[in-house]
């Protein structure tokens, strides 16, 4: 969308604004938009640490090697 408006407001020279009211998306909208322009997409969610990981792999590791004795 970003591409689109700067595209067209290049080659008709129309502002952005007027093709954003015509699209009809907010000015805010398309600012945050242009902020997060080229950005990786991020969660929101916890990321687990290394030490969390470690233990349930080794957990995991004996769960195998010995499945008569996991719960």
């Amino acid at each position: 969308m970003i591409d689109f408006v700067r595209h067209w407001a290049e080659r008709t020279e129309i502002c952005y604004e007027q093709l954003l009211r015509w699209i009809q998306l907010s000015s805010r909208k398309f600012r945050d938009w242009r902020t997060r322009y080229g950005k990786a997409n991020e969660h929101n969610h916890l990321v687990p640490r290394d030490r969390k990981l470690e233990a349930a792999r080794e957990a995991r590791r004996q769960r195998r090697a010995n499945p008569e004795f996991s719960l």
